[in-house]
Parts: C-alpha cells; structure tokens; sequence
C-alpha cells in the first residue's frame, strides 16, 4: 500500500507556511530595511491507517537585505542544505548561524516530535471494517473515514472550572479517485471535483473546536471528520494528502 502523506505545524503560532515559490538569487533585490523571515513546512510520511513513520521539515530562511550571516532556532536533526552550499555553526541549544552568502537558505532535517494533530483512517467494505492490506483489489460499497485527534490545548479557568482550549485547526484531507475504480462518490463535508478521468475529494473538520466553544448536542454542526463512500471495482487508492 502506498503511503498517505499528511501536513501539519508544530506549533500553534503561526501555522506552517506552504512552500512558496522564490526569486532567484541573480534576480532577488536586497531591501536593507527589511527584517529576515521564516517560512515553514512539515511534511509527515504515513501509513495507510494514517500511523506517522517518519516527520521532514522544510525551512526557508528569507535573507531580503542579503546578510552575511543568519541567526536560526531549530530542533531539527540531519539539517542538509538543500539548494546551496552555504555553511553553518551551532550556538548554544538550539540555535545556529549561516553563513548565508547575502543569499537566502533552505534546508530541510528531521524531527522526532509529536504532532499537534494526530491523522487515524478507519476503511470498511460493506458496512464492514477491514484494513487496508485487506482491502486491496476487493470490490463493494467502500467507506474511507478521517478521523483527527487535536492535541494541542491550553487550560484556563472559566467560571471557577478549569477548562481546557484547543487551538482551532482546520484540517484538508484530499484524495484522487480513479473513476475506472470510484463511481457514486459522496463526501460527508467537502467538494468533489471530476475532471473525467478522476474525481478529486476534498473534505475539511475542525477537531475539538466544538468542545472548545462548549457546544453540545447539535447546537451548531462542526465537522471532526471527513468520510468518503464510493461503490469500488478492485480497489486501490494511490495518494492523500
């Protein structure tokens, strides 16, 4: 089975950044006015029940008034330069300078850290649950459930109680049907996006953001799931993200 690659932050503020794209360094004009910056992104390789194997972190360090040098925070281990040859030196804990070359850095390295967001797939073929490894070049009404697991809070006291805060993450989960494989496609909370040969479902949830704002019941319905039925030919799911 093909892993089910999924993105988070690790921290609260401000949410990772996607990748964006860059100027290249002949045609980037330095401003000296402008303070440096740091964009972003994890990556998290899954398995096909959503079980975190391995977690890469992508850093953009934005050098606008081209420094010589860039001071940096990082937890991350095996830190590999990945579009220059530019150097750095650690510093006490987790802090390091490049030496940038007046130019922008990026790099990428590992973390071993929890996610602020866990990511759980439950599959079930006919109204039946069945793994992933099972379900395999079988056929059927399939259901695909996204489960997520919000991790990350703060407790406060709110009227004498303590109660507990998460942070409001929006969670996109997206798959590409083959419509030779996926017909009658339905998403609980999302689009589907058919371009002929493939429908694409997106779907979105808010976990625990329901118990933060101390909603019961069906006062307001906030998505924590996303699921996706389809009646399936010799089922095989190539990505999600």
């Amino acid at each position: 089975d093909e892993p089910l690659p999924e993105s988070a932050p690790f921290d609260a503020a401000p949410a990772a950044e996607t990748a964006e794209a860059s100027p290249s360094p002949a045609a980037r004009q330095t401003d000296a006015g402008a303070a440096p910056s740091k964009a972003e992104t994890v990556y998290v390789i899954a398995g096909a029940d959503g079980s975190v194997s391995k977690v890469i972190v992508s850093d953009w360090l934005k050098n606008p008034a081209g420094s010589d040098t860039l001071e940096d925070s990082s937890e991350l281990t095996d830190i590999t330069n990945v579009n220059g040859d530019e150097t750095y030196t650690m510093g006490s804990g987790s802090s390091l300078v490049w030496n940038t070359q007046g130019n922008d850095i990026y790099y990428q390295g590992s973390v071993d850290k929890e996610l602020p967001v866990g990511v759980s797939v439950r599959y079930e073929l006919d109204g039946k649950a069945v793994s992933a490894e099972d379900l395999a070049g079988k056929s059927g009404r399939v259901t695909i459930r996204f489960s997520y697991d919000n991790r990350q809070y703060e407790e406060r006291e709110i009227d004498g109680q303590t109660e507990k805060i998460y942070v409001p993450f929006t969670m996109l989960t997206g798959l590409m049907l083959n419509n030779s494989r996926f017909t009658d496609i339905a998403i609980s909370n999302g689009k589907l996006i058919s371009d002929g040969d493939n429908t694409y479902a997106v779907g979105f949830a808010f976990p625990k953001l329901k118990e933060s704002l101390g909603l019961s019941g069906d006062a307001l319905d906030i998505p924590e799931t996303v699921e996706i039925t389809a009646d399936v030919t010799d089922f095989a799911l190539e990505t999600s993200v």
